[in-house]
């Protein structure tokens, strides 16, 4: 069976064949049983096909897509929400330390009379005991 014979047979179920194309493939159906064999599947795949096509999606589909959708992700493993948690602690964490930050970087500035890093983050060589002696406020 060539290419070319198989290939007007899968064209003359879509109805679009030339004479010479339809009586060349009408003798070869004729000389191989296996072609005949091959167009008898054809034929009985294409009425399976259109006999379980659904002619709409009927009413409610949106509905029940949705609701499918809805209930695999209720019954998901946990990890999104999981991650949606620590996203939303770290967040929380994130704009505290940024204050508290903010808040120790005014208070060394005020502090100092003049802007360095040791100054700025308390990082000065100063020992245990001297730190003790300072005044708080």
């Amino acid at each position: 069976m060539s290419k070319t014979i198989l290939r007007l047979l899968y064209r003359s179920f879509e109805g679009r064949m030339s004479e010479n194309e339809r009586t060349s493939l009408e003798e070869a159906l004729e000389r191989s049983p296996e072609l005949r064999a091959e167009k008898e599947r054809i034929r009985q795949q294409r009425e399976l096909l259109s006999e379980g096509a659904a002619g709409s999606f009927g009413p409610g589909f949106s509905d029940r897509v949705m609701g499918r959708l809805d209930a695999s992700a209720a019954s998901s493993n946990g990890w999104e929400l999981f991650y949606a948690t620590l996203l939303t602690l770290f967040r929380r964490f994130a704009i505290a330390g940024a204050v508290a930050l903010l808040l120790l970087l005014t208070y060394n500035l005020r502090l100092g009379d003049k802007l360095s890093s040791e100054e700025i983050f308390f990082a000065s060589d100063a020992t245990y005991e001297e730190l003790k002696q300072l005044p708080l406020f």
